[in-house]
């Protein structure tokens, strides 16, 4: 009997899910695409390389990053110019784990071999994952599936075999689309059918509600601003030095850790489990302002992001629901706004100064980029896209 008892214990061991073993509390997976028209990006990335170096990771926790550079040079000698690495940063130290060459960093396989590498070799029980580049919001101007792609949301990329990560050089970027198809597969692949803990945009536009609920089952929480951000991006250093005062022991207090000690107080801390009561209480809000639009309501949003007019506040633009006279369904219109508000703070991981926008681009803007708009998600589960086509007069 002892020795059946042993075999089972034995099994148990082997068949347990890598994650379940692994060594560390946490493994922060930094994707940096700098830009390949200059150097300023790169040379931001590279102090706060060196500010990570300085610090170093807290027990527990390590950091890899894949960085991209331009053809001016690395910080690595045994890298050549233009080319890609991916290193593992210690305190006062960097170690090159791998150098693929030149990649195209807007490609979900490029991003996918990253995640295969960094679980491999520093496996974690939690994952945060920070892509670090320019970006567009949620609509992405290049690349296979993007808004002027013939398949708009189309997304080639098999993990067996672009919205942020602009890489210039190939003309490319990743998708919403084409990141979910990556974190599904790392889901299921390799996080033991656990969705990736922290998803963190170092990068413009990504706090928008389409961006939240396109991503509600690839993470956690996932952190961005919907405003533009600075160059310099993340506050990295601080980020360490806040996770070594605690490391948390789940994804809220992860971006609480960001929020609080780092500074990080600009950015947007949504919580996914959350998402699907947000789109639910804005879908309301749409519902009724469409009814109010037979009566010639028509709304105007507050306080754009970006300075194209393509983003605007949610809580803003709800929050000033004027000039009802004469619309039959004022009361109700004013409750689902208020619900809609709630909603929003509702799905807060951590409470900070930044909004959520919601897309509302100028008609000729729209026409141009509804196909790619239409295939999201929060488009084929709300009425807001049906709402444009009304507010822009397509049938």
């Amino acid at each position: 009997m002892q020795a059946i008892r042993r075999i089972l214990v034995l099994l148990a061991i082997l068949m347990a899910p890598v994650t379940g073993w692994a060594l560390n509390d946490w493994t922060i997976l930094i994707y940096m695409v700098n830009d390949d028209k200059d150097t300023v990006m790169q040379d931001a990335n590279g102090r706060n390389v060196e500010a990570m170096k300085r610090v170093g990771p807290p027990a527990g926790c390590e950091v890899v990053v894949m960085e991209d550079r331009t053809a001016r040079g690395s910080i690595f000698n045994s890298n050549k110019g233009g080319e890609a690495s991916i290193y593992s940063i210690q305190k006062g130290d960097i170690t090159v784990e791998s150098e693929p060459g030149e990649v195209n960093m807007g490609s979900p396989k490029v991003l996918w071999g990253f995640l295969k590498h960094a679980v491999a070799r520093h496996p974690a029980q939690r994952y945060a994952l920070i892509i670090n580049s320019h970006g567009s919001g949620i609509f992405s101007w290049r690349g296979t599936g993007g808004t002027g792609s013939s398949r708009p949301g189309e997304v080639v990329f098999n993990p067996n075999d672009r919205f942020v990560g602009y890489d210039h050089a190939d003309n490319d970027c990743l998708t919403v689309f084409e990141i979910v198809a990556v974190l599904d597969s790392f889901r299921t692949q390799l996080n033991g059918n656990r969705p990736l803990s922290v998803l963190a945009f170092d990068a413009c536009l990504p706090g928008s509600i389409e961006a939240v609920y396109q991503f509600r089952n690839s993470c956690e929480i996932m952190v961005g601003a919907a405003d533009t951000t600075g160059i310099n991006g993340y506050p990295y250093g601080r980020i360490l030095s806040s996770l070594q005062a605690k490391l948390p022991s789940d994804a809220a207090g992860f971006a609480a850790s960001m929020a609080g000690a780092a500074g990080m107080r600009d950015m947007g801390y949504w919580n996914m489990s959350r998402a699907a009561e947000l789109a639910f209480a804005f879908n309301a809000f749409v519902l009724e302002l469409m009814n109010a639009s037979a009566d010639g309501y028509r709304f105007t949003p507050s306080e754009s992001y970006g300075g194209k007019d393509y983003y605007w506040d949610i809580e803003a633009s709800l929050s000033r629901i004027d000039g009802l006279a004469g619309v039959k369904n004022a009361a109700i219109l004013e409750k689902t706004a208020e619900e809609a508000r709630s909603a929003v703070a509702a799905c807060r991981a951590v409470e900070t100064r930044t909004g959520i926008s919601v897309a509302l681009p100028i008609p000729s803007d729209y026409r141009q980029f509804r196909a790619f708009y239409k295939a999201l998600d929060f488009a084929r589960d709300t009425q807001w896209d049906e709402y444009l086509d009304r507010h822009y007069g397509i049938k």
